[in-house]
């Protein structure tokens, strides 16, 4: 009887038809999205706990934890990045492993029951009488022959089928990004201690002027907020005593609160905007950047009166500038020329140090720092006249090309001197004399008239050559007096 292949054929085509591809595959996209979704995590994780956005321009920065402590008996401000004080998560699959066992059984029988039943059936019967003596027999006999075959085959089929599948998964907290580890190296870099000191910084710390030399002298002012950062837009005042030295003062880094209201003035729906709704007579010292510009009007905003100051050029009161995009507001300080004698003194200046996330009164605290001054009156022992300019500086560019100056001549009581000879010379910043490519006149020689003035007149040659240059005026009986002059 032939075997019957019909079970293993059944179970090989069920083998065969296995997906295999979504078998294995269907685990492993499991695991690549499950590390897609780690990395959103993560990636939520920095944007929504570790950086907020700047108020003032817009830009995302790093949460910072802002701390007091003591340092040296004096309040210090800490700040560090709150990335770097926490745990990222970064989960990682470091390995997986797939087992996948397809257990197919199968077997046959086979029965087959064929019957055959063959009956072969012979029967006889026979009779006979034997005598012997007085007795006879009777004898009667029968006799049967029977043949039978039965043959009986039975066939069985059947299979099973089993799958079995193991998917192993390692993971864990994966090793920090090159360009993650790169930010949080320079973020741990960023941790500042900031004192009081540090907030308010001036340039130079002590005011030298010796009158033989110049008149004048720059004080830079640098101003950060608690947090380190440079704080644009922000007040600092320039106090005097009650007698000094100082005829004006003019700020040549940085900006005044005119100008803020101004530059809010020109432009349109937002104070923000850089699209001007007044184009006329535009000044562009009045178009101030929104980096200045915002973070002063959102702190001030409250008190309309930190808006105004005195004005730029007089030492009767406080003098007012506000901070440019670096923090930084420099003030240049005239001494008197008809001052004879030497003064001391000390400056005071205040600024109003922005305080992170904080609004109205409490977005910012006053710090002072002192700057003591010395001024050394000229020498007498060019003679007993003095020489004084008004004004005391000139300023040319290419549209205002001539300024006079007015010299007068006055003795040690103050009274004007005529009929006195003064010579004029414009030096350069280098100290040799100017030449007639720069300036139409570069000496003279002027008489006082009876009131002791005299006039003289500034001229750059056209096409300007930019510098710094210096006009001396000088009396056989007088000491030199010196009036800058500056070509843009």
């Amino acid at each position: 009887m032939a075997i019957d292949t019909t079970p293993s054929t059944v179970a090989t085509n069920a083998l065969n038809a296995l997906d295999f591809t979504a078998l294995i595959g269907g685990p492993m996209d499991a695991i690549i999205k499950a590390q897609a979704m780690a990395a959103q995590t993560t990636y939520e994780f920095i944007n929504e706990v570790g950086l907020t956005v700047d108020p003032d321009t817009g830009e995302k920065k790093p949460v910072n934890v802002t701390f007091q402590y003591n340092s040296n008996g004096r309040s210090t401000t800490l700040t560090v990045p709150l990335l770097v004080m926490l745990t990222i998560p970064n989960i990682e699959v470091t390995s997986y492993v797939i087992d996948f066992i397809a257990n197919i059984s199968a077997s046959s029988s086979s029965v087959e029951e064929t019957s055959t039943d063959t009956n072969l059936g012979v029967e006889a019967e026979a009779e006979a009488s034997i005598g012997v003596g007085p007795f006879s027999l009777k004898v009667k006999a029968k006799a049967s022959y029977s043949s039978k075959q039965l043959s009986k085959a039975a066939q069985d089929s059947k299979y099973s089928v089993e799958y079995t599948m193991n998917v192993k998964v390692e993971g864990g907290q994966g090793d920090m990004p090159t360009g993650l580890q790169t930010v949080l190296n320079i973020l741990q870099g960023s941790n500042t201690s900031v004192s009081p000191a540090e907030m308010l910084q001036v340039f130079p710390t002590y005011i030298d002027i010796d009158m033989e030399n110049i008149n004048r002298r720059t004080l830079q002012v640098v101003v950060k907020d608690n947090q380190g950062y440079f704080a644009a837009g922000t007040n600092v005042t320039l106090n005097f005593p009650a007698t000094n030295p100082f005829s004006a003062v003019n700020i040549i880094k940085g900006h005044t609160p005119e100008d803020i209201q101004i530059s809010a003035g020109l432009l349109s729906n937002s104070i923000y905007s850089n699209n001007r709704k007044n184009t006329e007579h535009i000044n562009p010292k009045h178009i101030i950047s929104h980096r200045v510009l915002k973070p002063y009007m959102r702190r001030f905003k409250h008190n309309l009166s930190n808006f105004k100051s005195l004005s730029v050029g007089t030492v009767s009161g406080p003098i007012t500038g506000v901070t440019d995009a670096e923090g930084s507001v420099t003030f240049e300080l005239i001494v008197d020329n008809s001052i004879t004698t030497d003064q001391q003194g000390t400056l005071t200046i205040t600024a109003l140090i922005p305080v992170s996330d904080a609004e109205g009164d409490a977005a910012t605290k006053p710090e002072v720092v002192y700057v003591p001054y010395t001024v050394l009156a000229p020498s007498m022992q060019g003679g007993s006249l003095m020489i004084t300019s008004s004004p005391n500086a000139v300023s040319l560019d290419a549209t205002n090309l001539s300024k006079a100056l007015t010299l007068t001549i006055k003795d040690m009581t103050g009274s004007p001197v005529g009929n006195e000879a003064m010579v004029c010379e414009i030096y350069k910043s280098d100290g040799t004399l100017a030449t007639t490519t720069e300036f139409t006149k570069v000496t003279d020689t002027l008489t006082s008239s009876s009131n002791g003035e005299a006039t003289f007149t500034v001229t750059s040659v056209n096409p300007t050559v930019p510098g710094t240059y210096e006009l001396r005026v000088s009396n056989d009986s007088s000491s030199t007096t010196k009036i800058p002059i500056t070509v843009s």
